[in-house]
């Protein structure tokens, strides 16, 4: 599956390479955008974020725009029609990451992005089943961090590509094999849909887009 980044003149967190299996895992083409800026947002969407009180709202606000224009303009450019994109948003620190997707095997499209931080071990119950959390804390304490951030990773993104998703929690995605960094899941109570996710290690951090698509498992 072809992958298409939209350059943002920034560091880039992602190789070319990544983003190519990222499109593999998921199923589908996606164009992804990273930026720590706003720059390239309308002189509307500056004034509107000029109105909060809070630098920090106003900052990770005008990233979202910014990379989610750079996306569309990707899309566009693509010769896709980017009223029909599937988009998701995920800020972390000073990044903030776009995706999209117009494949008509997608119904959403969900990424998360987190970076220098991790849950602590005894929330792992409030977002892994019994088996996810068994695999997560089985390994060294060193090691834990790394596999709930994972996983955390994972269910925000799963939770995000879903657009049905009011009234389910990022505990009732299920990981069809939680030591996989690519793979399936589910929906408890619901076989309508299939779920395609790909984690990627920074780093300092992780960055999950997950994609649902139609068809019983």
């Amino acid at each position: 599956m072809p992958t298409r980044h939209a350059d943002t003149h920034t560091p880039r967190l992602l190789a070319p390479a990544t983003e190519h299996a990222i499109a593999d895992a998921v199923g589908c083409d996606v164009t992804l955008a990273v930026t720590t800026t706003g720059d390239g947002v309308s002189p509307s969407e500056r004034a509107t974020a000029a109105a909060w009180p809070s630098r920090t709202r106003r900052d990770s606000w005008l990233r979202g725009r910014a990379a989610v224009r750079r996306v569309l303009d990707t899309l566009d450019g693509g010769g896709a029609t980017a009223g029909h994109a599937r988009l998701s948003v995920s800020h972390s620190g000073a990044y903030t990451v776009a995706i999209g997707t117009t494949s008509r095997v997608a119904r959403g499209i969900g990424v998360d992005l987190e970076v220098r931080r991790a849950p602590a071990a005894d929330a792992a119950r409030f977002f892994l089943n019994e088996d996810e959390r068994r695999w997560a804390l089985e390994a060294p304490a060193a090691d834990q961090p790394k596999r709930l951030l994972r996983l955390w990773t994972i269910k925000e993104a799963l939770f995000k590509s879903n657009p049905s998703n009011q009234g389910t929690h990022v505990w009732d995605y299920r990981l069809d094999n939680p030591e996989r960094s690519w793979g399936t899941a589910s929906l408890r109570g619901d076989q309508s849909r299939l779920f395609r996710y790909c984690a990627v290690r920074l780093a300092a951090g992780y960055l999950s887009v997950a994609v649902s698509s139609g068809g019983h498992r």
